[in-house]
């Protein structure tokens, strides 16, 4: 959960690199802005401007918090009971990283491929606003409207898909890993022929470093 001292610095930070990203382009030769389309550099200062506070700073300062109570989480089985940390480190870690790598994987092919798109959307629109006066005159307000819907509904199908894919498709499958993990513990604390109470211990344990690693 972030507060409000961090959300503030996230912007402050955005700030900062936003206004040097701007003076960095202003100050590029002619030859920098021949090379890029227009929509391109318009994109990029607008990402860094209006995104990369919600887009990249405050999910890492998530990450981090996160990462750091996982860290605390298995440092206290380590000192509870190695065995179980052991077991807890084998079974969750190798899973989670696998499952988050391949949906990582995708989220990234798809957002590589919007960030091509949104230039795109861009140049269809400075396009049609500095040359309608000529698109009227040859009736080629279809062409562009055409162009524009293609591109429009690739973005809204790729925005979906990384949605759904980092907010829906990993709970089920992280909640299956845990639900087998506290399942194993059971097997475990019962081979060791450790008591009821024993077997509470270690599932509330477990229980607590998966709801922290497992998301």
């Amino acid at each position: 959960q972030l507060n409000k001292l961090q959300v503030r610095y996230a912007f402050e930070i955005t700030d900062e690199v936003s206004s040097s990203f701007y003076r960095f382009i202003a100050k590029q030769d002619l030859l920098y802005f021949t090379q890029k389309k227009s929509s391109e550099i318009m994109h990029e200062i607008g990402m860094t401007s209006l995104s990369f506070a919600e887009g990249i700073l405050l999910s890492s300062i998530v990450v981090i918090s996160e990462l750091m109570l996982i860290i605390l989480a298995l440092c206290g089985v380590l000192i509870y009971n190695p065995l179980l940390f052991v077991f807890s480190f084998l079974t969750l870690i190798p899973t989670a990283g696998i499952l988050m790598y391949i949906n990582r994987r995708k989220l990234r092919r798809a957002g590589a491929r919007l960030s091509n798109i949104s230039p795109l959307i861009y140049e269809n629109a400075g396009e049609l606003a500095s040359g309608i006066a000529n698109i009227k005159l040859w009736n080629g307000a279809d062409y562009f409207y055409d162009r524009y819907e293609k591109l429009k509904k690739e973005a809204y199908a790729l925005k979906t898909n990384i949605y759904v894919s980092s907010q829906f498709i990993p709970i089920r499958i992280f909640e299956v890993i845990a639900i087998s993990g506290i399942l194993c513990v059971v097997l475990y604390a019962m081979l060791a022929d450790h008591n009821f109470s024993k077997i509470a211990t270690y599932i509330s344990i477990y229980a607590g470093v998966s709801f922290r690693l497992l998301p």
